[in-house]
């Protein structure tokens, strides 16, 4: 078995009213962040939008490029599971 990744493009706009989510930009928090994700593109954010949920990340989005959230920007899904 292998862990497959599906990274989904959104603008950051369909996903701004999402209350759930939370904003992570701190540079320690974003390592812990990129600690749960399997390595490859989903490890290249710089800034991550995520859902937690019983203690885990439920959801995650990759920032496009930088820490800004502009509404113009792409946040990428990402999701992954042993296939």
């Amino acid at each position: 078995m292998r862990n497959k990744i599906i990274i989904t493009p959104h603008r950051l706009h369909e996903i701004e009213d999402r209350t759930d989510l939370m904003f992570i930009c701190d540079s320690q928090e974003v390592e812990e962040v990129k600690s749960h994700l399997p390595k490859g593109r989903a490890r290249g954010f710089s800034s991550y939008f995520v859902k937690v949920e019983d203690g885990d990340y439920s959801e995650v989005y990759g920032l496009d490029y930088g820490i800004v959230p502009y509404l113009y920007k792409w946040v990428y899904k990402i999701e992954w599971g042993l296939v």
